[in-house]
């Protein structure tokens, strides 16, 4: 093997855009799929832990690696289970998009996926993955529906948060589309149009909540949740801004690539 990338929990490839096919594999039941495969729980407790309600299980296992023994062997675990992908579908760098502890997000469908108990799934199919300002976006189009919006992924916030944002991922994935449809100046000019209504505070206000980890609203120093529309005027609109400057360079990139 070239590459020790199974060492990283965490791996992105440093490139500001992919147009290809993307294929998202992560370990089913991960953590108690480990300490079976380890030995250190029976088929038994396994059947237990499935059995739980997902909340449930996952405080169980939380509540297991607050003993560093478990925390140990599950980390070990992790790294032996991404060693054994990366051999055995003998992947380089080439080929790896990004790792997130057990998930793989990779440039080609893998003939090897199960070893042992630890069963690595295929979740979800993209085609093109854009990295912008620390934000990592997956994008997939439905090629049977021209009227779904297609698969939108983002890493870099919480799931739990990115219900906040949906009238912006709803507009990602419309731009996205036109580039994968080999439009991609439709997508500078909707992109263009977008930047001018947000710069003069013309769209609906939850356009102005940071995309970010953070996902709040800020005025000066302060953040929060939730606002009205009295305060459009007074939010900061510098981080959005930013995002949005630097994905109109993106897609500049993929417009003159091609």
């Amino acid at each position: 093997m070239n590459n020790e990338l199974y060492k990283r929990t965490l791996y992105t490839k440093k490139v500001r855009f992919i147009i290809n096919e993307i294929y998202e594999y992560d370990i089913s039941k991960a953590n108690i799929s480990i300490l079976l495969q380890g030995g250190y729980i029976t088929p038994n407790e396994y059947n237990m832990f499935l059995q739980m309600p997902k909340m449930q299980r996952e405080i169980a296992i939380g509540n297991l690696q607050k003993d560093q023994k478990y925390a140990k062997i599950l980390s070990n675990g992790f790294e032996m289970a991404r060693k054994n992908l990366i051999e055995a579908n003998n992947l380089t760098e080439d080929d790896i998009v990004s790792i997130k502890k057990d998930a793989f997000y990779v440039l080609r469908r893998l003939q090897h996926t199960t070893f042992g108990n630890i069963d690595f799934t295929l979740r979800n199919s993209y085609h093109m993955f854009i990295y912008c300002r620390g934000i990592e976006i997956y994008y997939g189009m439905n090629e049977f529906d021209s009227n779904d919006s297609g698969i939108i992924d983002i890493k870099g916030i919480n799931d739990n948060k990115l219900s906040l944002h949906m009238s912006y991922l709803s507009f990602l994935a419309y731009i996205f589309k036109y580039v994968l449809n080999n439009n991609t100046s439709m997508a500078i000019q909707e992109l263009m149009s977008f930047m001018q209504k947000y710069n003069n505070r013309e769209l609906d206000i939850e356009y102005y909540r940071e995309f970010n980890a953070e996902s709040m609203f800020r005025i000066g120093r302060y953040g929060m949740m939730f606002i009205d529309d009295s305060y459009k005027n007074v939010l900061e609109i510098g981080n959005n801004q930013m995002f949005n400057r630097e994905l109109f360079s993106i897609l500049m990139d993929i417009q003159y690539r091609k």
